[in-house]
């Protein structure tokens, strides 16, 4: 089994105080992760960019209700005084 710690990378990727333990992956704050956990956060980003993909094609694709009814518009003249 492995364990230790990671090493550092770069400044974008900085897994400092991140360890292998007890078969997980920890956290700084100790939350634990397993390999499946962090395989399924690519597959679930992938789930949601399609999901968004199908909600702005539906958007783009429906029409204006026809069931609108316009309330009638009274005009007034106006008197101007000259």
């Amino acid at each position: 089994m492995i364990g230790g710690n990671l090493p550092n990378f770069k400044k974008n990727n900085n897994f400092e105080r991140w360890s292998f333990g007890n078969g997980f992956l920890w956290t700084p704050e100790g939350e634990k992760f397993t390999s499946g956990d962090i395989r399924a956060g690519k597959i679930a980003l992938l789930e949601m960019n399609r999901l968004h993909r199908i909600s702005v094609r539906r958007r783009k694709q429906k029409k204006p209700k026809n069931n609108v009814i316009p309330f009638p518009v009274k005009t007034h003249k106006t008197v101007s005084s000259a």
